[in-house]
């Protein structure tokens, strides 16, 4: 800082007038802090301090907000789900690019644990331990047909032909699940 050795003389008495203490006693050449002095000194550099952190954080953040996002997703949250959370994320976060990939929830789990992904969505709670779920959403899967099915058996049931998901599906593994819930 190239600042005169006045206008600094000037700058501080102004800043005295203000405060309404001295800051530094002045004997001959020799300048000392007082009290005063000494404690406004401590709040100027955690003001220092505080100010770098800010422009740190601000840089840090600045940074999240660029790039690229690869999100994978099952079929029914990729298609049902994710068009108006895209969206809304797009509108808030515009230089983000992002890339959705639509799959069977075991390529999800297979594309996040190779880092091809850094996000993903499914219909259910991954099966692999390295990866960690947050429900975000919930969904109801129920069994229609134009057969009145209250009292109808298990073997009635059986009979019936289905309409399934692929292998590999979570919509697929929660009917299977039911069937051997019900002893299907």
């Amino acid at each position: 800082m190239r600042i005169s050795q006045p206008t600094v003389s000037e700058h501080i008495a102004r800043l005295e007038r203000l405060l309404g203490v001295t800051l530094f006693e002045r004997t001959g050449r020799r300048i000392a802090l007082t009290d005063a002095g000494r404690l406004y000194y401590e709040y100027c550099q955690k003001i220092v301090r505080l100010t770098e952190e800010a422009t740190h954080a601000v840089e840090q953040l600045r940074g999240l907000l660029r790039g690229r996002l690869i999100i994978g997703a099952s079929t029914i949250p990729g298609t049902y789900l994710l068009p108006d959370i895209v969206a809304q994320f797009h509108k808030r976060y515009p230089q983000i690019e992002i890339e959705v990939h639509i799959t069977d929830s075991a390529k999800v789990e297979a594309g996040l644990l190779s880092g091809e992904w850094q996000v993903g969505f499914m219909g259910r709670h991954p099966q692999r331990k390295e990866l960690e779920a947050r429900p975000f959403a919930e969904d109801e899967v129920v069994l229609v047909s134009k057969r009145r099915l209250e009292g109808m058996g298990s073997d009635d049931l059986l009979r019936l032909d289905f309409v399934a998901r692929e292998e590999g599906s979570a919509t697929q593994a929660v009917f299977e699940e039911a069937l051997r819930r019900n002893g299907l």
